[in-house]
C-alpha cells in the first residue's frame, strides 16, 4: 500500500506542484526500469539472505527516503531532478523488496494450509499491502 502511496502522490506532485505532467512519464520510468532490470538479482539475494532482513532493510531505506522527500518538499526544495533520483531509488529497493516479500509466505505458511485459492489472490493482496 506504501508504493501505491508513494506513485500516487509522486503522480500529484509532478503535475500539481511542479506543474510538469509532460516530464511524468520520465519520472515514472526511473521508478520502472530499476524495478525490471534488477528484479532477477533482488531474487537471488532474496533466496541467499534472510528474507525478513531484505524487507526490513528496503522498507527502513524506504522510510528514510520518504523523510528526505518531506523535509525537501517542506523547505521549498523539491525539484524534477531530486525527484527522479527518488523515483530511481525507489525503483531499486522495490526490485529487492518484492522478491523476498513473494517469498515469504510459502516458508510462513505450511504447505497443507496454502489453497490454490489463497495462492491466486496472492498478488492482489500484495499490490493492496
Amino acid at each position: 500500500m506504501s508504493f501505491s502511496i508513494y506513485l500516487i502522490s509522486e503522480t500529484w506532485f509532478v503535475i500539481r506542484a511542479l506543474e510538469a505532467p509532460s516530464k511524468l512519464g520520465i519520472i515514472m520510468m526511473l521508478t520502472s526500469i530499476p524495478r525490471v532490470l534488477l528484479m532477477s538479482i533482488g531474487g537471488v539475494l532474496a533466496d541467499r539472505m534472510k528474507r525478513s532482513h531484505v524487507i526490513f532493510i528496503s522498507n527502513l531505506t524506504r522510510g528514510l527516503l520518504v523523510l528526505g522527500l518531506v523535509l525537501l518538499i517542506m523547505n521549498d526544495s523539491m525539484n524534477l531532478i531530486f525527484l527522479g533520483i527518488f523515483a530511481l531509488c525507489f525503483g531499486v529497493l522495490d526490485a529487492f523488496y518484492w522478491p523476498a516479500n513473494q517469498s515469504m509466505l510459502p516458508t510462513i505458511v505450511e504447505k497443507e494450509h496454502m489453497y490454490a485459492p489463497t495462492l491466486s489472490c496472492r498478488p492482489l493482496i500484495s499490490y493492496l499491502y
